[in-house]
Parts: structure tokens; C-alpha cells; sequence
């Protein structure tokens, strides 16, 4: 596994990919010199068509070439944004004293012990990667994953979905790869989404204008109904129309937010919408990247040589947004797949989006700063609690954690190391609304960082505590 220093993109242009909520971070965090601006930024030579990406518990940042040459193909790229390195897993890995070979991932997801799930099609496994040494935890049975993963947690367990890419099945398994359900998906679908709690799944059909919306639970079951982007009102026809013009994957973001992706030469576009609202747009760009759209957020999106359409239509301007190697600009979209995201819980600080974009050639990321974001305080009421900054932080060897409550119901608060080990559960009981206060006393703990998770119905927030001895 060796590590290569990340070259970044210095650039002087003021460019905001999304406008207000997310800004641009710059440059690729890596990604093949051809899908990105002329310079000599090469980082990972070979990587290309990027499909997953996947925030550990530890914060790396795990994304995977779907095809690539030689050292680069078919590994897994994990990136440290702290000490500005990329490390590579694969393209041979181990379990159970046998050796495989790594395959082109369709999705990955991680885990709520901060591990990485990764879906391996070619061999056809689940393949879980421990975050700090990369390690395979575990592995599932054969299993067609060419349609995707996800992962959810119910009641405290571990849940895992796959997708087939042709017979379209949707299978649940649960934390030891045993089958709980199957369920008919979306035709062709090449990636699945899930809500945190599972209560959601949608499976998109491929190339469509639908996808297939599953309710329930691993207890009760799910039930289906078939979404029309029409129906939730964002199925466009022509270019500059509002919309898209059709579903190619969906994945999971913030908030338990759906980011719906297009890739028609007509009318791409990139929709988030709100399952448990009816699907209500929180966030939306599509081909005519003149269009404001919703809260500023507007991008040019394109996909292979959707540029040339938009130059015979008078759309764009090259010296704006081709380069000389004829790509789109690194900060704009060619084939979205899948978004993954890294947040602390403190207010102060912004939250990292990175896109795995397939035809980019390139792993992106956005900076969002809390005070513009969704996750900004009218959220965090609407979800009945705010957890506060522990204080003194650093500390040694306690720290008291304010909490609020703005309903009554079950609340739990528990104190993980940089591992996903659980250390200390603050609270976990029936509390009615109200100002409260818990400390967390660490003096039998080593000096390090820990994260404080509150949960709270269906949402949860986490902040980064350090002790100091």
C-alpha cells in the first residue's frame, strides 16, 4: 500500500460549483489528468471512471476505479485529508486465508462502526474493510451486486441491501450476510439508496423515469410504489427546461436526502430530494447552467460529449467551460454516481461533499458552511434536538455536553473512539423537552480524540471531543 503525495490544483478563478450552500474546493482530490483542468495535476495516474466513494469513521475518504491500468486498476483509493495522502487497497486483498481480486465497485457505504462496505462486482462479494488498516472484517456469500449496495442500521442492527443489474432484485441481509427479504427493483438499475434507518429504499430503473420507493422495516416488511419523476415534478424534456430527462443513480446524502442523477443528452440534471416530505427539491441544477434553481445551487452538468450540444445551442462558451484537452472544467459534473459526506457536528465548522463523478475521471469535493447549509438550526429544531459544544474542549479528564430537546421522547448519548468502538453511554432513558446537561468523565481513557453521538428519533448529530492528559 503505498502512499502518493497529493498534488492540488492551485487555480486563481473564484468558481462557486453550486453557488450558495456549497462552494468549490479547488480541485479533484484525485483523479486522471484528462478529466481535469490543463495543468499537471496527476495524483493518480490510471484512475478514472470513479463510481463509489464512501467517509469512514476516521474520516478517509474511500473511492474506487471502475476501470483504470496498471497499479490503479480496479483498487481502492483512500485518501487522508488530514495529512494530505492517498493510500491504495488492492488490487488483491485476503479473507479467510484465501486471496481475491478486486472487481469494479458498484457502490460503497459505510457502516455505523465507521467500516467501509464495499460491493465488489466481478467477484460478487460484500466485501467490509476495517478503516485503519484495511483489513477484510467480513465478506458475504456470492451475491450479484451489479445493481449496487447500501447499508442501514434498525433497531441497533446492522442491515445491508444489494441490488442485482439484471434480474433487478433488491436483496436485505442482515449483519452476518444471512437473507431476510428480496424485493423486485427497478429494471436495470445499476445503484440503490436507503434512508439511515432503512424505513426507505429506492431502486432506480436505468436510463428511466421512475424508480421504485420501498417503506417498512426488516420487522414488518416493505411496501412498494413506482415514483415518476413526473409526478414529484422534475421530469424536463428539453434543454433548459427544469428537470431531468431521465434517472440513471441514486444515492444517499445528508439529511437522509436523496440525490437523484440524470445522464440524458437532452437534459441532464442533479436533483435532492426529501423522501419523507413527498420528495419536496431541497436542492437542484440541470443542463443550462445558467438557471438559478433553489437556494443558488446551480452547476454545469454534462455527460461525455454534452458539451458539444451545448456549444451548437449557444449554451456555453469554451474558454469557460472546456479545456484544451476537450473535457468539461473539473467543477463541473459529467456522471455523477455517488455522494458521501464528513461533518463533525459542530456548528463552526463546514461539511465535505465528495462526488464520485464516472465520467469526470475524478473524486470532488464542495465545502459547505453550516450557517447556509441544511443542516443549519431550523433543521436541527425541526428534528426535536440540538446537541451544543462540550466544554472545556480539549479537557481533561471531564467535560459536560449541553443538550436540548424541543419534544419529549428517547434520547441516548454515547462517547466512541477514533475506532467505532463504543467507550461510554452518557444517556439513554425517556426525557421530556428541555435545557440539559450530561458530563462525560474520561479519566480511565488514553489521551486521544472521541467522538459525543446524540440520537434522537430517526437522527442523530456527533461532535469531536479531545482529551488531554
Amino acid at each position: 500500500m503505498k502512499k502518493v503525495l497529493v498534488v492540488l490544483l492551485v487555480t486563481a478563478l473564484a468558481v462557486f460549483a453550486f453557488g450558495g450552500p456549497y462552494e468549490w474546493h479547488s480541485a479533484p482530490i484525485c483523479g486522471h489528468k484528462s478529466g481535469t483542468d490543463d495543468t499537471t495535476f496527476v495524483n493518480a495516474p490510471d484512475y478514472s471512471h470513479v463510481y463509489a466513494v464512501a467517509v469512514a469513521g476516521n474520516g478517509r475518504v474511500w473511492s474506487n476505479s471502475y476501470y483504470g491500468a496498471q497499479r490503479y486498476d480496479k483498487a481502492i483509493m483512500v485518501y487522508d485529508p488530514e495529512f494530505g495522502i492517498i493510500d491504495t487497497v488492492g488490487p488483491e486483498y485476503v479473507w479467510e486465508d484465501s486471496t481475491y481480486v478486486m472487481g469494479s465497485g458498484r457502490f460503497m457505504q459505510t457502516l455505523s462502526d465507521g467500516n467501509v462496505v464495499f460491493g465488489n462486482w466481478g467477484p460478487e462479494f460484500m466485501t467490509v474493510f476495517d478503516q485503519d488498516d484495511y483489513s477484510v472484517v467480513l465478506q458475504s456469500p456470492w451475491c450479484n451486486t451489479g445493481g449496487g449496495i447500501d447499508a442501514f442500521v434498525y433497531n441497533g442492527e446492522q442491515y445491508y441491501i444489494s441490488q442485482q443489474i439484471l434480474a433487478a432484485d433488491v436483496v436485505i441481509w442482515d449483519a452476518d450476510f444471512n437473507v431476510i427479504d428480496s424485493l423486485p427493483g427497478g429494471a436495470g438499475g445499476r445503484n440503490i439508496a436507503c434512508t439511515r434507518d432503512g424505513s426507505i429504499i429506492i431502486s432506480p430503473s436505468l436510463g428511466g423515469t421512475y424508480f421504485i420507493e420501498y417503506a417498512g422495516n426488516p420487522d414488518d416488511g416493505w411496501v412498494s410504489d413506482t415514483v415518476t419523476l413526473a409526478e414529484i415534478g422534475i421530469l424536463g424534456t428539453t434543454v433548459g427546461e427544469e428537470g431531468m430527462g431521465n434517472l440513471m443513480y441514486v444515492s444517499s446524502g445528508p439529511n437522509d436526502y436523496i440525490w437523484l442523477f440524470s445522464r440524458d443528452h437532452a437534459n441532464d440534471g442533479v436533483f435532492v430530494v426529501d423522501p419523507k416530505a413527498d420528495y419536496e427539491v431541497k436542492l437542484a441544477t440541470w443542463t443550462d447552467s445558467s438557471v438559478t434553481s433553489l437556494d443558488g445551487f446551480s452547476l454545469g452538468m454534462a455527460v461525455d460529449n454534452q458539451y458539444v450540444i451545448w456549444l451548437s445551442q449557444g449554451l456555453i462558451d469554451t474558454s469557460d467551460h472546456i479545456t484544451t484537452l476537450g473535457y468539461q472544467q473539473p467543477w463541473e459534473l459529467r456522471a455523477p454516481c455517488q455522494v458521501a459526506w464528513s461533518w463533525s457536528g459542530d456548528r463552526d465548522e463546514p461539511e465535505y461533499l465528495y462526488l464520485a463523478d464516472f465520467y469526470g475521471y475524478t473524486l470532488k469535493c464542495w465545502t459547505r458552511t453550516i450557517e447556509t447549509g441544511v443542516r443549519d438550526n431550523d433543521v436541527i429544531a425541526a428534528n426535536g434536538f440540538e446537541l451544543n459544544k462540550a466544554y472545556p474542549n480539549p479537557f481533561n479528564p471531564t467535560t459536560t455536553i449541553p443538550y436540548v430537546l424541543s419534544s419529549n421522547g428517547n434520547v441516548t448519548i454515547d462517547v466512541y473512539d477514533v475506532a467505532g468502538k463504543k467507550v461510554q453511554t452518557l444517556v439513554n432513558e425517556y426525557k421530556f423537552a428541555g435545557n440539559y446537561e450530561v458530563t462525560f468523565n474520561a479519566g480511565n481513557l488514553a489521551s486521544g480524540n472521541y467522538y459525543v453521538k446524540m440520537s434522537f428519533g430517526d437522527n442523530s448529530l456527533t461532535q469531536k471531543i479531545s482529551l488531554l492528559k
